[in-house]
């Protein structure tokens, strides 16, 4: 459904872990982080890792067909 091949698709979450208690779910596709596009899975490791623990950021992904902003 995305226009453009993007972002990072999410195989899975952990329970109680922060993604989790976030909202996102597996078959999630990250396309936004903290403000930032993420093209490739790549995107999304250097933006996590750059950002320090304990950080709320606004992560949006892409979930059947919709967008959704998750904190």
């Amino acid at each position: 459904g995305l226009k453009r091949a993007m972002g990072a698709l999410v195989q899975g979450v952990e329970s109680g872990m922060p993604a989790d208690k976030a909202g996102l779910e597996a078959g999630d596709i990250v396309t936004r982080f903290n403000g930032q596009a993420i093209d490739s899975p790549a995107d999304l490791s250097r933006q996590v890792a750059a950002t320090r623990p304990g950080t709320k950021v606004v992560v949006q992904v892409f979930r059947r067909g919709a967008y959704r902003d998750l904190n």
